[in-house]
């Protein structure tokens, strides 16, 4: 009878300690990896950390890109946090160029590579720190531009030069680097026409690195999803790899923008004047369907 009554203590002094003992992360602090929420506002930070900003800086083709705040770590140094979104089908690598703190330029390393329909946090390092040397006693605005791209799949786009005030980023005159649904430019030379398809050539100019842009405005009134792309692209008569891949949803109209980079335009020479000869390759990605242009040339002069 004694050891019944001794197992029956036993069993219940186990379920008192069961009961109180904390469940696992109850409380806990948020995962460095959690997202943080869609739009402008201010985004959750772990728990002892000043709250994040969250303001978009880059939205072009699927990919968007977050400025998320300013630190001057004393390990890693001083750092823009950044905060990207890519819902494009294909992984991309997203660089900082032309990087300046209060106007004065300064070496910057980043490399950010996001999967395919995933995010990623990272930072863009301020490598060349000698901020004392350039009279700096605080860093008030940063400017860089964006170089999104995949080289294996022939695709990047460059962004517009992004300004950042530091104490008030909420007044940054950032530039996003496409324009959204709906809006067109006021050149509009149409290159390209089938019943349901039109491409329009709508300018062209230079990004922060030399690289030559040359901007189209696509309209779409398929039932299909449709990716263009360029084939048989010369510059002034030079053969240059493809340089655009643009993917426009059904019954939209979307901007695309075919770049050629610096070193291509240095390796041809081409300055002032330049010739452009190539064909559209429209697939149609539902269906096993490719319509390809006849050849289309475009004489630019700046």
């Amino acid at each position: 009878m004694r050891r019944i009554l001794w197992l029956f203590l036993a069993l219940a002094m186990l379920s008192l300690c069961a009961c109180g003992a904390p469940a696992d992360n109850q409380g806990g602090v948020p995962s460095e990896t959690e997202a943080p929420p869609p739009g402008g506002g201010a985004a959750t930070s772990p728990q002892g950390e000043e709250p994040e900003v969250q303001i978009l800086i880059y939205d072009a083709d699927d990919v968007r890109v977050y400025y998320l705040g300013y630190a001057d770590e004393p390990i890693v140094g001083p750092q823009v946090k950044l905060y990207i979104e890519n819902d494009k089908d294909i992984e991309v690598s997203v660089y900082a160029r032309d990087f300046s703190a209060n106007g004065i330029m300064f070496s910057a390393g980043s490399d950010t590579r996001v999967p395919a329909g995933g995010t990623a946090r990272d930072s863009i390092y301020i490598v060349d720190t000698n901020f004392e040397t350039s009279g700096i006693t605080s860093v008030e605005k940063v400017e860089f531009s964006l170089d999104v791209m995949n080289a294996k799949e022939k695709y990047r786009n460059n962004s517009d030069v992004i300004s950042i005030d530091i104490k008030d980023p909420g007044s940054s005159g950032t530039q996003p680097g496409a324009a959204p649904d709906g809006s067109e430019s006021e050149i509009k030379k149409l290159i390209y026409e089938t019943e349901e398809i039109n491409i329009y050539y709508t300018g062209f100019g230079f990004s922060p690195t030399g690289d030559l842009q040359v901007d189209f405005w696509i309209e779409n009134n398929t039932s299909h999803i449709i990716e263009v792309s360029v084939n048989n692209f010369s510059l002034n008569g030079v053969d240059v790899l493809p340089p655009m891949n643009e993917r426009v949803a059904t019954n939209k109209a979307s901007k695309g923008e075919l770049f050629v980079v610096k070193p291509e335009l240095d390796r041809i020479g081409a300055a002032g004047s330049y010739q452009l000869k190539f064909k559209f390759k429209i697939s149609f990605t539902d269906e096993r369907r490719t319509d390809v242009s006849d050849f289309i040339t475009l004489d630019l002069t700046e």
